[in-house]
């Protein structure tokens, strides 16, 4: 967003972007500037608001970190019954939303092919997958609740095996095991982005982990991408042939 912000004096001073401000700060301002001219005109001091036709800032989403596999062992030994260690591990290895999550039925569920049937966004079905551990994990927790019908609830409190879990009860579940791990961030999102990011990785394409992940298009994934290149250009750094071996060979 650039505006000409002449002083009386003459001089001007530096478009927000130029100043270096935090794309949030320079949404932030234009959202005020934006205000206050509309109030302007709901008041009749000027007839059409300057902020009509110019273009908002765009925000830049940060990715935060992903979780370290150790990270998630603590958690995983933090927990206190299986249900708990298998929404880590389901959570983690199918990367889906919150909501998508809490809504598995047992319908849902194919332990002989390891897949779940998810509604994703605009009621769009698609089958996530479920590795080896993480099945073993959920007939555990099957054990400990019993086997849920096509139509029950995969995933219910402990106290009531006929009560769902809800959002609420899952983010006070991490939030206890944030508190008792010092693992901050400890959220299902986080573990959203964590197996966006290891599969990533770990080979697979951009175009596999879209469809995986239910997004409409490449935009929020590409920045995933970035990352992980980002850590090979790192990794060349430290482990590069050229620069760290000939190095070591060359006399002192």
């Amino acid at each position: 967003m650039h505006f000409d912000q002449s002083t009386p004096s003459g001089t001007s001073t530096p478009a927000l972007d130029e100043r270096g401000l935090a794309s949030h700060s320079q949404h932030a301002a234009a959202r005020a500037i934006k205000t206050f001219c509309n109030f302007c005109v709901n008041e009749e001091w000027i007839d059409t608001s300057p902020m009509k036709r110019v273009r908002m800032p765009r925000v830049e989403e940060e990715i935060h970190p992903a979780l370290e596999p150790e990270e998630v062992q603590k958690l995983l030994d933090a927990s206190q019954n299986e249900r708990d260690k298998a929404i880590i591990l389901c959570l983690l290895d199918t990367g889906c939303r919150a909501n998508e999550f809490l809504s598995w039925t047992g319908g849902d569920l194919d332990v002989e092919q390891g897949t779940v049937k998810v509604l994703g966004k605009n009621r769009k079905e698609r089958l996530v997958y479920l590795g080896a551990r993480s099945l073993k994990q959920l007939l555990r927790y099957f054990i400990e609740r019993g086997r849920p019908d096509p139509a029950e609830p995969l995933w219910v409190t402990v106290r009531d095996t006929s009560e769902p879990m809800t959002y609420n009860a899952l983010r006070l579940m991490f939030r206890r095991l944030s508190e008792e791990t010092g693992i901050k961030d400890v959220t299902p999102h986080r573990f959203r982005r964590t197996f966006a990011l290891w599969s990533l990785r770990n080979g697979m394409s951009i175009y596999e982990l879209r469809k995986l992940m239910g997004h409409a298009d490449l935009t929020v994934l590409q920045r995933y991408l970035a990352l992980v290149e980002s850590d090979l250009a790192q990794a060349h750094q430290r482990h590069g042939a050229v620069d760290n071996m000939l190095r070591k060979s060359q006399p002192h």
